[in-house]
């Protein structure tokens, strides 16, 4: 299993509430529409410091105001399942008006007929030292302003207008201090008001901006990662793109990828994103992070600017944890095969992580729990927090065996994906709705048992064997569960102090103790039961210790993947790039 934190489960589940919130938004201005659409919209950022230090940074928002002499400023209030996002808004300076306010997160602007306004505000930070897990895992998406950087989402940083999500609006930086560097998706000529919190943006005094291709995607990071260099994330994303818009037909467009890190050094691996419509997306990660991660990270992330919007969307005038299955599920799928399909991947790491994640799916105590259950859980519970990941990519998985048997290999989950685009850009049907109706057009086959019966009743799924030819193996043995006889969740959320250690497990019989502080994690790796976990640990009265355990449960009936004959290292060339073909589809 996986640690938690890792892409699928945090980074994806965040990176798809900016679309639930921004379509709220939308129906909530629909219902209530301005007199006159607000005109002449323009967006100013400026860091503001003190003595050398960055201390703040302050949003400038000039228009002119309504036709009836009031006009109403929304403050950012919920994103990403945070609330009362207007803390760390400060109170406005308003010029050419004067401000009521009725509501936390509203300003009333009272002002002559289309007088024009100014409104300058402070933004806060919301972390006080520098990010650590356990900060992120608690405050994700908040500002992030620090002495030497800063990092925000819009969704928590701009106040809006009530206005139509395509209104133009206008963008600027000022007053950026010498030796600092900036950068944002919002520096597009081309910026809507959906834009404006559908961004990134990042500066700081070490803040590296690398530009790919020709067509203006640019990558801004800073920070010391210790296991890849700029370069080489560069080099990978540069792969990865081309593959996926090469799934999808596409060519390149300008996109934008930030990249922070979070402080920890614990061992454990953490990693954070949320997808910001089709031109960018925000990214932050532990210093330690491996290189292999990032770009698992960014090859989901960037996938999120065709799934799920531009396939249909998802409905949301229900919860949209409910569809996360398809959004995120999904998702997971490609991301796995377009790093096999960019070369990133070899077979042998394609199918450990297919065992992976039938391993997480199997030992996930949850993994029967209705979706309509999973809802209120699903911020709090690490294990129903996964379990929409799991389902999704495995239907995923299932669904393109099935289209490739029945066609005889002649189609598969792809074509299924590009039909879908197509008609949804004219259509009304939602993503798994279309998912339905498309899979029976392309491969004659009804899938809405399958939805119905795994996605929302929670029936179990396995591991498909339909269609692996000769390619790959499917087996099915007693194997040990991985038991890391501690609940994770709660130890990384409490600074790393030992928690819910199980009397009956493996870690309490190596020594472990409830209160004990995690220094580090040195031998292991998790989700492999095999391998013994060894960490350093901090006792009570201060005395450092190593403790070393086996993290092997009790046995339980696993399904599993491996490399089949025509697969395997030295298999005939024209077979295995059959093979390669198959499973990637490249």
């Amino acid at each position: 299993m996986r640690n938690w934190q890792r892409v699928r489960f945090l980074t994806s589940v965040l990176c798809f509430c900016f679309i639930a919130t921004a379509s709220a938004a939308t129906q909530t201005r629909a219902q209530a529409p301005s007199q006159l659409a607000l005109s002449d919209i323009r967006y100013e950022v400026r860091p503001i410091l003190r003595k050398g230090d960055l201390k703040t940074i302050r949003i400038t928002l000039r228009f002119m105001g309504e036709r009836d002499g009031q006009t109403t400023v929304f403050l950012p209030n919920e994103y990403a399942a945070q609330t009362e996002l207007w803390r760390q808004i400060g109170a406005p300076k308003v010029t050419g008006g004067t401000f009521a306010i009725p509501r936390p997160n509203q300003w009333v602007i009272s002002h002559k007929p289309r007088a024009r306004i100014t409104v300058s505000y402070d933004l806060t930070s919301a972390f006080e030292s520098e990010p650590d897990m356990a900060s992120m895992m608690s405050k994700p998406f908040r500002p992030i302003i620090r002495p030497t950087w800063f990092s925000l989402v819009g969704s928590t940083t701009f106040a809006r207008l009530n206005v139509d999500d395509q209104t133009p609006i206008r963008f600027r930086w000022r007053g950026v201090p010498r030796g600092w560097k900036v950068a944002s998706d919002l520096d597009h000529k081309s910026l809507t008001s959906n834009g404006l919190t559908a961004s990134t943006l990042i500066g700081g005094q070490d803040l590296e901006v690398m530009r790919l291709g020709e067509n203006g995607t640019r990558i801004a990071m800073r920070g010391n990662f210790r296991n890849f260099t700029a370069a080489q994330i560069q080099e990978d994303f540069t792969k990865l793109s081309a593959a996926q818009r090469a799934l999808w037909g596409d060519n390149e467009q300008h996109f934008f990828i930030s990249l922070a890190p979070i402080t920890d050094n614990s061992g454990s691996s953490f990693q954070l994103g949320t997808g910001l419509g089709s031109d960018a997306f925000g990214a932050w990660a532990i210093e330690t992070t491996k290189r292999a991660e990032v770009t698992w990270l960014f090859a989901h992330e960037h996938l999120h600017a065709w799934l799920p919007q531009q396939v249909g969307g998802l409905d949301m005038s229900k919860s949209p944890i409910l569809s996360y299955w398809f959004s995120e599920g999904f998702t997971n799928f490609y991301t796995a095969k377009t790093l096999l399909r960019s070369n990133l991947w070899t077979p042998e790491e394609w199918v450990k992580h297919w065992n992976e994640v039938i391993g997480d799916y199997q030992t996930n105590p949850a993994r029967l729990m209705p979706a309509v259950d999973t809802v209120d859980k699903f911020w709090s519970d690490r294990t129903i927090g996964e379990l929409p990941y799991q389902r999704g990519a495995l239907i995923a998985l299932t669904i393109d065996q099935r289209i490739k048997h029945v066609t005889n290999y002649s189609k598969s989950l792809d074509d299924v994906m590009i039909r879908m685009r197509e008609k949804a850009r004219n259509g009304t049907k939602f993503a798994p709705d279309l998912l339905i109706e498309t899979v029976k057009e392309v491969g004659g086959i009804d899938i809405s048992s399958l939805i119905n019966d795994v996605a929302i009743n929670g029936k179990a799924i396995g591991l498909p064997h339909e269609a692996w030819g000769s390619c790959v193996r499917f087996e099915e043995a007693l194997r040990p569960a991985f038991d890391v006889g501690f609940d994770r969740q709660r130890t990384a959320t409490g600074g790393n102090i030992v928690m819910g250690v199980r009397l009956d497990g493996p870690a309490y019989r190596a020594g472990l103790r409830d209160g004990m502080k995690i220094l580090r994690r040195t031998t292991g790796q998790l989700g492999d039961p095999s391998v013994a976990l060894t960490y350093e640990l901090e006792m009570a009265s201060g005395k450092v210790e190593i403790l070393s355990w086996l993290p092997a449960g009790s046995p339980i009936n696993m399904q599993t993947l491996s490399l089949g004959g025509d697969l395997a290292l030295g298999a005939d060339r024209d077979k295995r790039t059959r093979c390669l073909t198959l499973l990637s589809g490249a």
